[in-house]
């Protein structure tokens, strides 16, 4: 038989107020997300300010009340952050290597205490926190694509004042510093606006919408990242429904994705588009799309290989940030780690990428609830979006990155919590 308890009126308001906090603290953090143009000292983004009192807010509840606070992903960040120590401290020796190690753990710390403040939060109401957020990359993704049009010059234009531009259109950039940020933002909030229970037409025009805006970002990682992601949300749905499906729908993408990619390795696509409809379009939306492909490939590849004799005479890494002081970003979160944390740092971040992406997949197949589980599904499908653009840009700093994990891990703890009470 179970035991009841009974609380003091006082305590049990204090309980139940707790969420309720939490709650609006976290819709103010919504909002404050995308506005990343502006950029304070230490890297200070605006959304900081709401994320400290998060922070703070998370730790001290959970001491009052006595309560169990979880530590997801402790190990692999242990692993980050001591990468980047070491390599701080033989390294290069940069100061903004310092301030890049105290960013990281202050961004662990905030990761953890979201997670634990979502996790005390019911279903309905992250459904609820999920459709404001889709609600706010709506309008980041009009402010994105009004950029692209030239409608607003604040939407397409970088803090420096820089602007990319062909044939009248424009990378946008909407409310972010750069266009592939504005990107990352649209393809995670695309997968969370599917986790939603708005009706299929309304996630359908939403989606479309951030679709249009990623494309008018430019963001060719993004697009296809969210692509390969999204097709691989579906697969995975359809074998959950079908398991003896599994075997024909891997075979499938296997061969999707490698046509694609052999299509894109060894197809010129500027001489396509230049002729494709004259001028306008061939220095327009598809130069910045498509057209940019072949370029980016070659100067990525270009970075690798200026970066690579400066970590040979560094092998335990040059310092995090350290080579925004010799060539600026890698656009490689994978070679970054390497090259700044060392291998421990590689280490450290392919265990982040590798638990984020399993666990809430493990996590759909125990899950008896179907919704529960399409969730899970899709909050996971968008980290691994996230875990492929990392190949071309460097999004591990992304707040809405960890933001994204946050809401991964808290509906996984608190769904595999329900199922051991049942």
């Amino acid at each position: 038989m179970q035991s009841t308890t009974f609380r003091p009126a006082r305590e049990r308001q204090a309980i139940k107020s707790r969420p309720f906090l939490g709650y609006w603290l976290i819709v103010f953090m919504l909002f404050l997300l995308p506005l990343e143009r502006w950029v304070f000292p230490l890297n200070i983004k605006v959304a900081d300010f709401s994320l400290v009192v998060l922070t703070l807010y998370g730790f001290i509840v959970a001491l009052l009340a006595n309560k169990r606070i979880y530590f997801p992903l402790f190990w692999p960040m242990w692993c980050v952050i001591m990468g980047s120590l070491v390599a701080t401290l033989i390294g290069l020796g940069h100061i903004k290597s310092i301030i890049a190690l105290i960013q990281e753990i202050y961004l662990f710390f905030w990761f953890v205490a979201l997670t634990n403040i979502l996790i005390d939060q019911s279903k309905p109401t992250l459904n609820g926190l999920m459709k404001i957020w889709s609600l706010i990359a709506s309008l980041e993704a009009m402010a994105v694509i009004m950029g692209a049009l030239g409608i607003v010059a604040f939407f397409y234009t970088d803090p420096t004042g820089r602007i990319i531009s062909a044939g009248g259109f424009h990378r946008g950039t909407g409310t972010f510093a750069n266009p592939n940020a504005a990107a990352a933002y649209l393809a995670i909030s695309f997968f969370v606006l599917l986790g939603t229970s708005w009706p299929t037409w309304v996630r359908f025009f939403l989606g479309l919408l951030m679709v249009a805006g990623m494309f008018a970002s430019g963001s060719v990682g993004a697009m296809g990242s969210t692509a390969i992601s999204f097709s691989i949300l579906v697969i995975f749905n359809s074998t959950l429904k079908h398991p003896g499906k599994s075997i024909f729908w891997g075979a499938f993408f296997c061969f999707i994705t490698a046509s694609i990619i052999m299509l894109f390795l060894t197809v010129n696509f500027q001489p396509l588009i230049s002729t494709w409809g004259g001028k306008n379009v061939s220095d327009g939306l598809l130069s910045l799309t498509l057209g940019r492909f072949e370029g980016s490939l070659e100067s990525r590849t270009d970075l690798i290989r200026d970066i690579w004799p400066v970590y040979r005479r560094h092998i335990f890494g040059i310092g995090p940030n350290a080579s925004s002081t010799i060539l600026g970003t890698l656009h490689n979160d994978y070679v970054a780690f390497l090259v700044e944390r060392g291998p421990l740092g590689l280490l450290g971040w392919l265990w982040i990428v590798l638990a984020t992406v399993f666990t809430p997949f493990r996590s759909a197949v125990r899950q008896p609830d179907l919704s529960a589980r399409w969730m899970i599904m899709v909050l996971g499908a968008g980290f691994l979006a996230i875990a492929i653009n990392a190949l071309s840009h460097e999004v591990s700093h992304f707040r809405q990155v960890w933001v994204l994990m946050a809401f991964i891990f808290a509906v996984c703890y608190s769904t595999s919590e329900h199922i051991k009470q049942r």
